[in-house]
């Protein structure tokens, strides 16, 4: 078995783990840029989240995915990209409800806080929409959703209990208190309403929930930055329309 194979055992996915992998001195890159930027606690913490995800991955995010009745033990990348393109779809489709909702909004249909870091900088011009994609590629996404996995280790404090083998993967408790974290860290480290957190709640279950069935974690890896990415170009297209 040849080194990346292992690597890919351990990780239970190749791509994921190649990704991770090269996520972690990405982000650190940008971290040493962003150096006396406020956005340099922002990348901090992207880049631990992301070390500690590369040490969790193996062992407890293993646990609790397995021990999930609804995770795929056989992964199909077809389905991954099928169920990736479901999940973009529902986010998009998630984000326009609710800013229905709670919003009012017409235009844009989908709202997002503008002051959201990249969003605030996009319309600078392409090279920056391009920085930013790249941020959003191997940072944000591989550093939130990492930051999300970690949580996995309280499994070990109920995997004895008769009912965990019995919980769909998005509501073990271990996987459904890091998608609360991550809903919460939008409002509180972001200041943003209340109610957008409603919206990343959601979006994390629908991703959480797509990825079991697809027997990887890279699913919700790729739903997050399809998502991301459309929002980016869409907002880089919407500053251009208007100068």
């Amino acid at each position: 078995m040849s080194l990346l194979d292992k690597i890919g055992d351990l990780y239970n996915d190749p791509v994921l783990a190649i990704w991770s992998f090269l996520s972690l001195p990405a982000s650190g890159l940008l971290l040493l840029m962003s150096l006396n930027n406020p956005i340099m606690v922002f990348y901090l913490f992207l880049t631990l989240s992301t070390f500690a995800w590369l040490i969790a991955a193996p062992t407890v995010f293993k646990e609790t995915a397995h021990a999930s009745v609804d995770w795929n033990e056989e992964i199909d990348f077809k389905k991954v990209l099928k169920l990736s393109a479901v999940g973009i779809i529902a986010l998009l489709f998630i984000g326009f409800i609710f800013s229905m909702l709670f919003f009012g909004q017409v235009s844009p249909a989908i709202w997002v806080p503008s002051t959201l870091v990249p969003l605030a900088l996009t319309g600078s011009g392409f090279t920056v929409l391009m920085s930013n994609l790249f941020a959003t590629t191997f940072a944000v996404v591989p550093g939130e959703e990492s930051g999300k996995a970690i949580f996995t280790v309280l499994f070990r404090t109920y995997h004895n209990a008769g009912w965990a083998e019995k919980l769909p993967f998005a509501f073990q408790p271990a996987v459904f208190s890091g998608v609360t974290f991550w809903a919460a860290e939008h409002v509180v480290a972001g200041q943003y309403v209340l109610t957008f957190a409603l919206t990343v709640f959601v979006s994390g279950l629908v991703m959480k929930t797509l990825a079991a069935q697809s027997g990887t974690y890279l699913t919700s890896w790729i739903i997050h930055l399809g998502y991301n990415g459309v929002i980016l170009i869409a907002s880089f297209i919407s500053s251009i329309m208007r100068i």
